[in-house]
């Protein structure tokens, strides 16, 4: 069981590493970012781009995804042009993976 300090320092730094994506997806050319504050949900941000809204968890380090992964494509079945995907980085480089087909977020929008 993690400390109460390690739980403050985790929320932390996933809420900065959340304020950095969501100024990603903004300077890349998403439409509308919100992110979702105090989220208990697998969505912590959402975006829309063109007519495709897309739900993304963002996990930093080695945290482990399956249960919102799970979640994530659930809730995607049940909206229309809804993508699921996840957040994290790796090796230095933000990297976006959609859920539900493994291919890389950047590469199925076109995105620079």
């Amino acid at each position: 069981m993690a400390s109460r300090e390690q739980i403050i320092k985790n929320r932390k730094m996933g809420y900065a590493y959340e304020h950095r994506t969501v100024e990603w997806l903004k300077s890349h050319g998403a439409e509308l970012v919100q992110r979702s504050a105090g989220s208990h949900s697998p969505v912590d941000i959402w975006c829309v781009k063109g007519d495709t809204l897309f739900l993304i968890q963002c996990k930093s380090g080695g945290a482990k995804l399956e249960k919102e992964r799970k979640d994530l494509i659930t809730l995607a079945k049940k909206i229309k042009t809804v993508v699921p995907i996840s957040c994290f980085t790796e090796g230095g480089l933000k990297k976006f993976i959609d859920l539900a087909s493994g291919m890389d977020f950047k590469k199925v929008l076109e995105w620079k």
